[in-house]
């Protein structure tokens, strides 16, 4: 591990928690892997689901010699830190399936379309709104329809009634009168909208 990196200029004063501090936190993490095969997840800072820390500027890794941003994701830098350089243009890929995981044993390389054909295998491909920002993962959709056609289900089940009847009130078509004020406002706002009854099950 220690071939994979070089202390290339005088090392700051760092107080505990500084961000610069987690290299050497990932380092001594590195060097004590569990026995057990399980995860290990990044427990400092995240974005989208990833462990991120900062590489120091005193510090030089294998393959990141040219990079201008320090900042960079957790299982990335375990990889190249146990591995060596990160060539061919290849990414570094989950296997198991958990993304703030650094475990060396669990990541592998792969081309970025491996990488997006797992992501949509696993049903962890994002879902983009009208103004292009990610919002769900695509199983979190199929969650939700599942969800909501169960209840509709045990809802007509328990009125005696049918699920397009269900349909109806929710969409305000019968028995608006009897609709929570604000709930009816926004379907007023909506009347023109693509709202459709759902397909029965």
């Amino acid at each position: 591990m220690q071939a994979n990196y070089t202390v290339i200029g005088k090392p700051k004063r760092l107080n505990y928690g500084s961000h610069p501090l987690r290299f050497f936190q990932l380092l001594e993490f590195l060097q004590h892997i569990p026995e057990n095969n399980s995860c290990m997840v990044w427990p400092y800072g995240h974005t989208a689901g990833y462990g991120t820390l900062s590489i120091p500027d005193w510090i030089s890794v294998r393959g990141f010699e040219s990079r201008t941003n320090r900042y960079i994701c957790a299982h990335i830098l375990a990889y190249a830190l146990t591995n060596g350089p990160i060539t061919g243009g290849l990414e570094v890929l989950h296997k198991c399936d958990n993304p703030p995981c650094f475990r060396p044993s669990h990541l592998a390389l792969g081309t970025h379309a491996e990488n997006m054909q797992d992501c949509q295998n696993k049903g962890r491909m994002y879902k983009v709104t009208s103004d292009g920002h990610p919002k769900l993962f695509e199983n979190d959709v199929a969650k939700i329809w599942h969800e909501h056609l169960q209840l509709r289900k045990a809802l007509a089940a328990r009125f005696n009634i049918s699920k397009s009847d269900i349909d109806a009130i929710l969409q305000g078509k019968i028995r608006r009168q009897c609709m929570p004020k604000e709930i009816s406002r926004n379907l007023r706002a909506m009347e023109n909208s693509h709202l459709r009854c759902l397909p029965d099950t």
